[in-house]
């Protein structure tokens, strides 16, 4: 996905959960970082094996993605987000001499969910960036300190740049193995009734009630019955 969510927002602040369905290539097993060649401009479906000399087809993963905002009067927004992900990505800008207070909160939420984490050092592209030191900081407050798992495993870290695009495919793979250490976790299945949480709600005259859910089990198909707290439909 290729969006500039906050420049539609008012004050240039994304101010709601975006939620949208995604799909995230696959890692094949010959994948490793001297033997593909990443182009992360490049969005198609070929992986290039430079040591075989091979193209092969990427298969995909589909996975549901909250964008939540950043802004520190957004706190509950992420934490609800939090309770229903699988895996989390802590985005923290290289170019901050010190961690910003709802990085910290972030930070914290993330350890009492217990879920697995890739953390995203973003601004790679600017002189004043300094990814060694934002390591230091997320060190100093709990994340990356030696053996510390969430979710049964230790937090990854990819150095990116979101503007120039740089390492975004280590960022998809780093993601695929935080969500792929949490599969014997999930219950998908017809026999399994289906359960979700509400992300967002909105009504309005022309369509009424309006409801984002994230389908945490089983499946939900168009036309069945639903229970939320006392509406039903």
């Amino acid at each position: 996905r290729n969006a500039k969510t906050a420049e539609y927002e008012e004050g240039l602040i994304t101010q709601k959960v975006g939620v949208w369905p995604v799909l995230i290539p696959v890692p094949n097993d010959y994948e490793t970082n001297d033997g593909i060649d990443e182009d992360d401009e490049n969005d198609n479906d070929v992986v290039r094996d430079k040591s075989a000399g091979v193209e092969r087809k990427t298969e995909h993963l589909q996975c549901t993605f909250l964008d939540t905002p950043g802004h520190v009067h957004f706190y509950q927004m992420r934490e609800d987000s939090a309770r229903v992900a699988n895996a989390a990505i802590l985005v923290v800008a290289s170019d901050e001499p010190e961690l910003m207070g709802q990085t910290i909160e972030s930070i914290n939420c993330l350890m009492d969910m217990d879920v697995p984490v890739v953390v995203a050092i973003n601004k790679i592209d600017l002189k004043n960036s300094d990814p060694a030191r934002t390591r230091s900081l997320l060190e100093k407050n709990g994340l990356l300190q030696p053996g510390f798992c969430l979710g049964g495993v230790e937090p990854e870290v990819v150095e990116i740049s979101a503007k120039t695009r740089q390492n975004l495919s280590r960022l998809e793979r780093a993601v695929y193995r935080a969500i792929e250490s949490r599969r014997p976790l999930l219950a998908w299945g017809d026999d399994i009734p289906a359960e979700g949480v509400v992300i967002e709600s909105s009504s309005s005259r022309q369509t009424g009630a309006l409801l984002r859910v994230v389908v945490t089990a089983g499946i939900l198909r168009v036309g069945q019955s639903y229970t939320s707290g006392l509406v039903t439909g």
